[in-house]
């Protein structure tokens, strides 16, 4: 309760509701930087270098309550860090033949960080280590009725991305003249790296309901208080999400149905049809080394589920733990 700020106008009503306003400022912070190199190397040779670099923070999203609040539901800073470069090279062989090079890099990134980011804020209220430590986690109070009980607490999880983008070219061109014509010609080769990340509930998002403290004979939904719920710690609902896992998951699973399908089509023939690739998914019994050891790919008759056997494990500290041994499906 110590992140919600105390209240500075009159409520609406007697239950206490918008008994708060702010007006928080907004940040916008530029600093920029270039930088250039001209030389002459002959009197028909001339070289230049040229870099520029630009940070610039402002506001992405408004926040609901202070800048100052780590907990705040609604703030988002976003840093911009874009550096260029290029160096240049001109050379008259010459009166009517020139020759221009160019090598040249930028780079964009751009963080978008919600309030309560990397400040170990779980630890901070008292959250066990296994929750990572990147966000605020979020509580969401009374969000089962329309409005909700009271103002949510924690990270904006959804403000949190990380986006880059890498540029690279490399031109050159050449100027002739012969006669009456001027010929030029050339090459320009460019190469794009583009990355962004959105992780989502990295460290967790909550529900308290007000169901949870109503009355369990009244169906209405009218009964019972957010605030109450959070207060008794009596969470309704809650996710985590785990990059590192959901990555894993997807490499492993797109690495395993490639591999399924190149052994499918070895199977279908050398000439594979739509009923030869049929027929043999049909009479499956393969081995996948991206399966589990014990697992197989196997269909037959009316079963064309192909994978029979399951594995329980626990994702803690960043590891994947079993819990189970392999079970699998004895009616085939």
């Amino acid at each position: 309760m110590a992140y919600y700020p105390l209240p500075n106008r009159q409520p609406d009503d007697p239950t206490g509701r918008n008994n708060f306003i702010s007006t928080p400022e907004n940040v916008s912070d530029s600093n920029q930087y270039t930088g250039r190199v001209d030389h002459q190397i002959t009197s028909s040779n001339t070289l230049f270098g040229r870099y520029s670099q630009q940070d610039h923070v402002n506001t992405g999203n408004t926040a609901i309550y202070s800048v100052v609040n780590i907990a705040d539901p609604g703030l988002s800073l976003q840093t911009r860090h874009n550096k260029s470069g290029i160096v240049g090279d001109t050379h008259a062989f010459s009166s009517g033949m020139l020759n221009e090079v160019r090598l040249s890099f930028s780079r964009q990134y751009l963080l978008s960080a919600p309030a309560g980011y990397n400040i170990g804020a779980p630890a901070r209220i008292g959250l066990p280590a296994i929750i990572p430590s990147t966000l605020f986690p979020r509580f969401d109070i009374g969000n089962d009725v329309t409005g909700s009980d009271m103002q949510s607490l924690g990270s904006s999880f959804n403000q949190l991305s990380q986006r880059g983008l890498t540029v690279g070219q490399l031109t050159d061109s050449l100027s002739m003249l012969r006669g009456r014509h001027s010929i030029k010609t050339g090459v320009d080769l460019r190469v794009h790296q583009r990355n962004n990340t959105q992780s989502g509930a990295v460290s967790g998002q909550f529900s308290f309901a007000r169901a949870m403290t109503g009355n369990p004979q009244d169906t209405s939904g009218s009964t019972g208080f957010g605030l109450a719920t959070f207060l008794l710690g009596a969470v309704s609902g809650g996710s985590l999400n785990s990059a590192l896992a959901r990555a894993d998951a997807f490499n492993y699973y797109g690495v395993a149905t490639a591999e399924a399908f190149v052994e499918l089509m070895y199977k279908a023939g050398k000439n594979p049809t739509r009923a030869s690739l049929m027929k043999a998914y049909r009479s499956w019994n393969e081995i996948n080394p991206f399966l589990l050891p014990g697992n197989r790919q196997k269909t037959g008759g009316a079963d064309q589920l192909p994978i029979q056997c399951d594995r329980f494990i626990k994702y803690t500290d960043g590891t994947f733990v079993p819990v189970s041994k392999l079970k699998c499906d004895t009616a085939t």
